[in-house]
């Protein structure tokens, strides 16, 4: 069952690290305003994750015989209502974060061609190459996975969920039959077929509250 998105080589947890790794590089050289915007445009990227475990926990946690029988029917009735709840966030947050990276770009000197303002933003002239390429990088992950339904987050988040969607209605077709360790056993195999690790990615996201919260 193996059912990566094959034409992305990241994941989900990759790309948020990179992300991370990219963000702590430059938030000691931004000034105030810069800060404030920033930290607009990650606390989005920070909730359409935590939506995605939102989804995903409450399957991840049945982690043995006992706790899966007893919890397995009630969180799979419960899961198409959040499921829709959250989707509809999900699919209208890649225009919120386009409308604050485009802001972030325009109002605080982001462009690469735009030379005086990236200056303006980190004053040290010999640092703006390394800043500025900083900022590019930034600058073009957040484009390339966030700023519109077919960008990576959310083709990667749609196969997940997608796959999800059909593990689960074999699960408790499983289940019906009695065979409650095979039923969980299914489950358990989708989580480690689906590159999507859920402790490191809660990890992940505490280091970016953290961040967001700094700033």
């Amino acid at each position: 069952m193996k059912f990566k998105n094959n034409s992305e080589e990241n994941s989900i947890e990759d790309e948020l690290e990179k992300l991370l790794d990219i963000v702590i590089k430059l938030v000691s050289g931004l000034d105030n305003k810069s800060k404030a915007a920033l930290k607009d445009l990650l606390v989005e990227i920070e909730i359409i994750h935590t939506k995605i475990i939102d989804i995903l926990l409450p399957f991840y946690e049945l982690n043995n015989n006992k706790v899966f029988q007893n919890e397995f029917r009630s969180r799979y009735k419960k899961y198409n209502e959040l499921v829709q709840k959250e989707l509809k966030y999900i699919d209208n947050s890649s225009s919120i974060i386009k409308t604050k990276i485009d802001y972030l770009i325009e109002n605080h000197g982001w462009r690469s061609d735009n030379i005086e303002k990236v200056m303006q933003v980190f004053g040290k002239k010999e640092n703006k190459s390394k800043k500025e390429e900083l900022l590019n990088e930034f600058e073009k992950m957040i484009y390339n996975c966030y700023t519109n339904n077919k960008k990576t987050f959310y083709k990667t988040s749609d196969v997940l969920l997608n796959h999800l969607n059909k593990e689960l209605d074999d699960v408790n077709s499983t289940l019906d039959r009695g065979d409650i360790t095979s039923a969980r056993m299914k489950l358990q195999l989708f989580f480690e077929e689906s590159k999507f690790n859920l402790d490191n990615i809660n990890q992940l996201l505490q280091f970016l509250r953290s961040i967001i919260e700094y700033l």
